[in-house]
């Protein structure tokens, strides 16, 4: 009952709806591609594409750097003037600055407008979802998927898969630069980098699944709210309070379990990033000095090619970072397709025929001198 002596008529929880907090936890979604997380980004394919353009210029003032840094140390060798080098590596060092600042606009400028047409497009189907599509999903996981899972696509839809692209292409410019050095220590340098690739390869589809989960829990704590709010009444009239309350610390253990070892993977991703530059960096050293001390290689050429391996910690970290955006990206893009590809009502917007007043037409009945008024008010309520 209401304050005012009414009946309260909100929707009690449904019994035939399922419980994704219940039973063996949240129902998972099958996971997206990466041609799915694409075609997200395929519309703004432009402005992505002048973005990777940015981004590989700016690449490239970092390319040459040790370059510039090899002809001063080359100079001063041989007592020559360092102005116009320094003057260079000064001019390419402010142009990487400023590319990397409108790429990162770019970029995030993109971003927010994937994740709004993705999420007008869900929105649009969500509320033209056919009733019994509705009966069998929890209102609050559907909502979640609109809100939680779109916000993860932002940043893998577009800069994920810039990073990526940019990582590998940057990887193998410095490659191309080492090798020009020296062969050999270029070897060395891809034997170890090769041997935490693999490592990374493994962990990340772990990522993935870890992000999947945790989603799926945060959506069974909406469905849960969704669940107890709506019919808020009927919960505290049946003393429900507990009980509903635990089932939504129970989903949102379980996200807070698959965040943990999302995390734990995502460190470690990181971890064992940093420690392939550190691990190349100490070999190259060690081979290099090795080189220089048997004259089969100049101490500048050594310089410059340990400033070439210090850079590649850019584009590996870009290629770590990429990698691990994406594979949280596809653990929201699974749930996003799975809800954008739920039954509709087709004729919802369709345009109905022309309304055509009918032709007036003598009344069949007419009353006239009829009063009604409700029981125990005196006058009329109509006449």
């Amino acid at each position: 009952m209401n304050d005012n002596g009414t009946t309260e008529h909100r929707p009690a929880p449904d019994a035939h709806r399922p419980d994704p907090a219940h039973g063996h936890g949240p129902e998972v979604s099958p996971t997206g591609s990466l041609g799915a997380l694409v075609g997200y980004a395929r519309p703004h394919w432009r402005v992505l594409l002048l973005s990777l353009v940015l981004t590989l210029l700016a690449s490239v003032s970092g390319l040459v750097q040790p370059k510039f840094a090899q002809a001063i140390l080359d100079r001063l060798d041989g007592g020559g003037s360092v102005v116009a080098p320094v003057a260079l590596l000064a001019a390419f060092l402010v142009a990487g600055a400023l590319l990397t600042g409108l790429n990162a606009w770019l970029q995030q400028r993109t971003s927010e407008r994937v994740v709004r047409e993705v999420r007008r497009g869900l929105v649009h189907r969500l509320i033209r979802l056919r009733v019994a599509e509705l009966d069998r999903r929890a209102p609050g996981d559907l909502i979640a998927r609109v809100t939680s899972d779109s916000t993860l696509l932002k940043s893998a839809a577009t800069e994920g898969l810039i990073m990526t692209v940019n990582g590998v292409l940057t990887f193998a410019g410095a490659l191309f630069m080492m090798a020009t050095l020296d062969a050999r220590l270029l070897g060395v340098t891809l034997l170890v980098l090769t041997m935490v690739g693999v490592v990374i390869t493994v962990i990340l589809p772990r990522i993935k699944a870890a992000v999947a989960r945790s989603q799926a829990s945060v959506g069974a704590v909406g469905a849960v709210l969704d669940r107890t709010l709506g019919a808020a009444r009927t919960v505290k009239a049946n003393g429900a309070e507990g009980r509903e309350t635990r089932t939504a610390e129970d989903a949102v253990d379980e996200a807070y379990a698959a965040g943990l070892v999302g995390a734990r993977y995502s460190a470690l991703v990181t971890m064992v990033g940093g420690a392939a530059i550190q691990t190349a960096f100490l070999v190259v050293l060690g081979v290099g000095g090795t080189f220089v001390a048997h004259h089969s290689m100049s101490v500048s050429e050594l310089i410059a090619f340990l400033l070439y391996v210090f850079f590649l910690a850019s584009p590996v970290s870009q290629l770590v970072g990429g990698a691990a955006q994406l594979q949280q990206g596809l653990g929201a893009v699974g749930r996003i397709q799975e809800a954008g590809a739920l039954p509709v009502e087709d004729d919802i917007d369709a345009t109905g025929p022309a309304y055509t007043p009918a032709h007036a037409a003598p009344p069949a009945v007419e009353l006239t001198g009829v009063e009604f008024t409700y029981p125990g008010r005196a006058p009329p309520c109509a006449a």
